[in-house]
Formats: C-alpha cells, sequence, structure tokens
C-alpha cells in the first residue's frame, strides 16, 4: 500500500514530467503515449490556474522556471515552496489518479477513435 504526502497543488505531478524524459520510446506509439502523459500531468496546475483567474500557460512557465517544489498559490497568484506553505496531496490518491489517466490513454491508443457528442442521445432504458 501507498501511504504518505506530497506536494500538493498539482507539483508532484509537474515534477514527475522530468522523468518521462528518460523514457526511451522505441515506436510512435510510445511517443505519443509519453506526449499524452506529459499533459496529463500538467492537468491538475492548469485547472487551479484557470479556476483562480490566471492564464494556464503563463503559471506553468513560472512554476518550471522556479524549479522543484514550487508552485501556485492560487490565493496570492504568487509561485512559492508549496510544500513550505502546507498545501499535500495523499500519495495514494494521486497514485489511482495515474493509474486511471493511463489506462485511458492507453485505451484511446488501441481503439484509434475516441467520439465525443457534445450533445449526446439521452437513453431512458435501464
Amino acid at each position: 500500500m501507498w501511504y504518505g504526502v506530497v506536494a500538493g497543488g498539482g507539483v508532484a505531478l509537474l515534477n514527475a514530467q522530468s522523468a518521462l524524459c528518460n523514457v526511451a520510446a522505441s515506436n510512435i506509439e510510445d511517443q505519443v503515449a509519453n506526449k499524452l502523459l506529459a499533459r496529463m500531468l500538467e492537468e491538475p496546475m492548469r485547472t487551479i490556474a484557470k479556476n483562480a483567474g490566471y492564464i494556464p500557460e503563463v503559471v506553468l512557465e513560472n512554476v518550471k522556471t522556479a524549479g522543484m517544489g514550487f508552485g501556485l498559490d492560487a490565493t496570492t497568484g504568487q509561485i512559492v515552496d508549496i510544500e513550505a506553505c502546507g498545501v499535500l496531496d495523499s500519495v495514494s490518491v494521486l497514485k489511482k489518479a495515474l493509474e486511471i489517466a493511463i489506462s485511458s490513454a492507453a485505451l484511446a491508443l488501441t481503439t484509434d477513435v475516441i467520439v465525443h457528442h457534445k450533445k449526446p442521445v439521452e437513453c431512458v432504458e435501464p
């Protein structure tokens, strides 16, 4: 079982991006999977920044420039040492989120297409 806490606010996931640079992609599917995973690792911080009224791309660039362990303090807009501010995430929750995201990416790659309807037909059958 995985226990403990890591830097919150998407910082731990963003810091994990650097590990993808060391993963060799032997084919195009692996390259696409690595890109999907790298983008997915940014999404929590993008969402926090957007919800707080900031431009996600600018926030991500500033956080990456600040280095490992730094993240957005959404209340002030400052880039801070996120653990020192007491923003923490559960390791077990992050692990499960990663597993689900990777599974979804793998499914998308194996099915070759994802269909998303803006207005899906409602079904009332059980």
